[in-house]
């Protein structure tokens, strides 16, 4: 605003509100640009009446800082009541127009003190539309805590804060993405000396980490590899068709912050040793590494 000389203004805009010259003083006005849109909150919306009945508050009280003159405030308080008046209930636009109306602009930008808070303990809830039960039945039911000798800090009732629950973004929008390419396989082992669990996984074409059974007529073997399942199956050319049963049990996905693959494939690798029987004298298996877990 250095740049600006008595005399030699225009209306001039910037964001939301627009300056002009009035003699030798400098008038403020709401500015509103042809495309804008109403974005005040829709008054169904399914939000606290409490923030939904400030609403009008908060916007009066921002036209009221903006406008310098009383003539420019009563119009943008009309062109706002109109914007309330099809969503809002007309009581709150009344209680918010006309606690304003009386106020100049140097009232409203004078700085008030905040009022000094409470040492209440604050239960922070999720918003729902039972949400107002609840605070009915914690306040109703509190002398159960403040008469206990023990809860001494819970003299008075807890001071109910909401937050906001899951919306439709949160639920159906995940951050991390699956994998492609993965195909669903269904494996059962059936032999005479493992029991018959089943396993149903989504087991992808190269992953990070697995596990593979390898066991023929004769014995039964679990382990790990960090190879790609096919690549582990075809360093086996030696075996033939009939004698070697080799299947995918698990495949181990790591998060997407990172981690220890090979950590993660040794605890599991120690689970599925114990869980198909496949150590020494049942399985090739000859021992089972914890130290993973510690």
């Amino acid at each position: 605003w250095s740049n600006l000389e008595p005399g030699n203004i225009s209306a001039s805009k910037l964001l939301d509100f627009m300056l002009t010259e009035s003699g030798n003083r400098l008038a403020t006005n709401l500015f509103l640009n042809s495309t804008d849109r109403n974005t005040i909150l829709h008054g169904e919306s399914l939000h606290p009446s409490s923030l939904k009945k400030s609403l009008p508050i908060s916007q009066f009280d921002r036209i009221r800082r903006i406008c310098s003159s009383d003539e420019g405030f009563q119009a943008q308080s009309g062109d706002l009541e109109n914007r309330f008046i099809q969503q809002y209930k007309l009581d709150w636009i009344t209680q918010a127009c006309e606690r304003f109306s009386g106020l100049s602009q140097t009232d409203c930008l004078y700085y008030m003190k905040l009022k000094k808070r409470d040492n209440n303990i604050n239960c922070v809830v999720q918003y729902s539309p039972f949400s107002r039960d609840l605070q009915t039945i914690i306040q109703k039911h509190w002398y159960i805590i403040s008469s206990d000798p023990t809860l001494t800090c819970f003299n008075t009732p807890p001071r109910i804060v909401y937050k906001r629950p899951p919306n439709l973004r949160n639920l159906l929008v995940r951050a991390c993405l699956s994998g492609i390419g993965t195909i669903d396989i269904s494996v059962s082992i059936r032999t005479s000396l493992l029991p018959t669990p089943k396993f149903s996984h989504f087991l992808n074409s190269i992953p990070s980490g697995n596990y593979h059974c390898g066991h023929c007529t004769q014995c039964n073997f679990t382990h790990k590899t960090k190879t790609p399942l096919k690549t582990r199956i075809s360093e086996h050319p030696s075996h033939t068709v009939f004698t070697l049963h080799y299947c995918g049990i698990e495949t181990i996905k790591l998060h997407r912050w990172g981690g220890d693959v090979n950590t993660l494939l040794l605890k599991r690798q120690a689970y599925w040793i114990y869980t198909l029987h496949t150590l020494a004298p049942h399985g090739l298996n000859e021992d089972i590494d914890l130290r993973p877990f510690l």
